[in-house]
C-alpha cells in the first residue's frame, strides 16, 4: 500500500515533469503510468529518488521515458 509520503512525491515528480515538458499533469501522469513508471519506478525506487534534486529527477524520468520510446513527449 502507498504511502501519504510517497503519494506526495508521485505527485511532485508528475508536476515537476509536467512543467519540464510543457505537458498538462493529467497527461504527463497517464503517460507514465502507461509505462510503468508510476510503480515500476518512482514508487520501486522512492528510497533513493526522493533524495535527489528536481533536476535530476526530472532527467532521470525523462531518460526513463526515452528508454521506453516515448520520446515524442519529451524531444521538446
Amino acid at each position: 500500500m502507498i504511502n501519504e509520503k510517497e503519494m506526495d512525491f508521485v505527485v511532485y515528480c508528475v508536476e515537476n515533469l509536467a512543467n519540464y515538458i510543457s505537458e498538462d499533469s493529467v497527461k504527463v501522469f497517464d503517460l507514465l503510468d502507461e509505462n510503468d513508471l508510476i510503480e515500476g519506478y518512482i514508487l520501486k525506487f522512492y528510497d533513493i529518488l526522493h533524495t535527489q534534486s528536481k533536476e535530476w529527477i526530472v532527467e532521470d524520468l525523462v531518460e526513463q521515458l526515452e528508454k521506453r520510446v516515448c520520446d515524442e513527449y519529451v524531444s521538446r
